[in-house]
């Protein structure tokens, strides 16, 4: 872990400042996560709920930097809006009174002083308005990401790009996946890092925690666990698939059951990848995966891979969205019909689900959940698996995140879980009979139907 590279000496240090000028009486852990912002260190606190992370550390930190540098600018992005308008400013405008600050504007989520520096709060819709919030040699920049776990990576990331000499990322504990849940592992020797439990903080009782206790049943509920003992929480994740249900599921297979045959093609657009994925009884595995721009040549090689494989064109699905149709038809104009899936259909189950394809990945992801499959010991399809997140629609039906959400926050095309997800729906529909399919004979007709929405 290493400083940030310019260092500001402030008139009044910020332990002084909290007692003397605010009239705090910090806990322990509070005056370490403040000494750490202070000394340049890019500081990490995890803090259990009701701990004071927004009304003592950060209205400390922004009432303090502006103090000692009139000309600074200091920025809070919180992943709650109602954090910041509820909670976070008021705590900070409870100070305006103070004379210190007598020629200071305090206004709804923003403090000016008369130095031209200030303060803001904004919510993620508005956190591009960070960019390109860089220090100069007089006036120094303080970040602070509260609520953390709820911001997206790419808000994260366009702010340390940005220049800064003081920086704090703060949140309760939530899933652990995200930048934030990062800080304390993968990047964890790039931070000062504070975990902090309700323990930790006097002013939580233990009868607030034995009533939690009773109301969640158990420590061991991830609830209780995340409230109070700052822990993130292994399974509850905001992807439809979590990484570690699915760690189980490849750990635990269930026993081999000999069953019918089917196929699924996910066709590449651009870079992205062909994938054919097959099941065999309860095990799925890729059969095929490859790159190719050329639409004609990847025809041709699902084709030859259809042929190794001994597959009939009633086994067989098939992605039909965008270039899906070019490439179905050009594999019906080759006397190989594919069985088409369009995923922005209605869902079987339109009640529960926004699309036939938000339909595909959720039930996919519960059977995987409930061990009832095989799956394939591929990294890529392990990792693509785990990437999508769960959204819902405004009719409240379960929704996947779109291709075009995930390319923003720079998760590729998962075609390889589309594929294989797709050969489990495939296989899992219920009053057809896969096998019968191959001894039937297609003839071409203009007339025929050429898709089959299931």
């Amino acid at each position: 872990m290493a400083k940030t590279n310019r260092t500001w000496s402030p008139r009044v240090s910020i332990l002084l400042f909290a007692r003397a000028y605010m009239g705090l009486h910090l806990y322990d852990w509070q005056m370490k996560t403040l000494a750490a912002l202070e000394a340049g260190y890019p500081t990490a606190a995890l803090v259990c709920n009701s701990g004071g992370k927004s009304s003592i550390i950060i209205a400390t930190a922004v009432l303090w930097f502006l103090w000692n540098w009139p000309n600074g600018r200091a920025t809070v992005i919180s992943g709650s809006w109602h954090q910041v308008e509820t909670q976070l400013w008021p705590a900070i405008n409870s100070y305006s009174g103070l004379p210190y600050f007598g020629d200071w504007e305090f206004q709804f989520c923003q403090v000016k002083t008369a130095g031209g520096g200030f303060a803001r709060g904004i919510s993620p819709d508005d956190a591009k308005k960070a960019e390109g919030a860089h220090e100069s040699e007089l006036s120094p920049v303080l970040y602070i990401l509260d609520e953390a776990k709820a911001l997206e990576d790419r808000i994260i990331d366009s702010v340390m790009r940005c220049t800064s000499s003081f920086f704090l990322i703060t949140s309760s504990a939530g899933a652990a996946e995200g930048r934030f849940y990062d800080c304390f592992t993968a990047l964890s020797d790039l931070f000062w890092r504070i975990r902090v439990s309700s323990f930790d903080c006097p002013h939580i009782t233990d009868q607030q925690r034995s009533w939690d206790l009773r109301y969640y049943r158990s420590e061991a509920n991830p609830v209780y666990r995340s409230k109070h003992l700052s822990e993130f929480d292994q399974e509850l994740t905001g992807t439809i698939l979590s990484a570690a249900a699915l760690r189980r599921a490849l750990a635990e297979p269930p026993g081999y059951i000999q069953g019918p045959r089917t196929a699924f093609c996910d066709f590449a657009a651009g870079g992205d990848e062909n994938v054919l994925a097959v099941t065999e009884g309860n095990r799925v595995y890729i059969a095929a995966a490859w790159r190719e721009t050329d639409t004609v040549q990847a025809v041709r090689q699902f084709i030859s891979e259809f042929r190794r494989l001994e597959l009939a064109p009633g086994q067989i699905w098939a992605d039909e969205g965008g270039l899906g149709v070019t490439m179905c038809d050009c594999l019906a104009e080759e006397r190989w019909p594919v069985r088409r899936v369009n995923n922005g259909t209605p869902a079987n189950r339109p009640e529960a689900y926004a699309n036939r394809g938000s339909e595909i990945w959720f039930e996919s992801a519960f059977s995987i959940i409930g061990h009832e499959w095989i799956l394939p010991e591929d990294g890529i399809f392990a990792e693509q698996a785990c990437s999508r997140r769960k959204q819902y629609d405004a009719r409240e039906r379960l929704r996947a995140e779109s291709k075009e959400d995930m390319r923003r926050r720079g998760i590729p095309s998962p075609d390889r879980a589309d594929a294989v997800f797709g050969a489990i729906s495939a296989r899992q529909i219920q009053g057809f009979v896969v096998e019968d399919s191959k001894y039937v004979h297609v003839n071409r007709s203009a007339f025929a139907r050429s898709h089959l929405n299931f």
